[in-house]
């Protein structure tokens, strides 16, 4: 295993951010995503790192979203699915 993931930079990207303080959404184009260690540490036109570069091409970048929800229907968890 690797004690730190490698950093990589995702340009030219739409990026939803889901920050409600900006306007459309979060809606960013021509957006830059650093991910360094694993996480997100910049987000942006600007935003620069030492890694990879990966030309998104313009497609949609965003959070991963977890939908863990269930129905009473189902009468107990669902939790071995996720």
């Amino acid at each position: 295993m690797f004690d730190r993931a490698p950093d990589v930079v995702i340009s030219n990207a739409r990026v939803m951010t889901c920050d409600p303080a900006q306007p459309g959404l979060g809606l960013v184009d021509r957006a830059n995503v650093v991910i360094a260690n694993g996480r997100v540490v910049a987000v942006g036109e600007g935003a620069r790192g030492d890694g990879p570069i990966v030309d998104a091409r313009g497609a949609l970048v965003t959070p991963g979203l977890v939908d863990c929800h269930t129905h009473a229907i189902f009468a107990g968890n669902r939790a071995r699915e996720f």
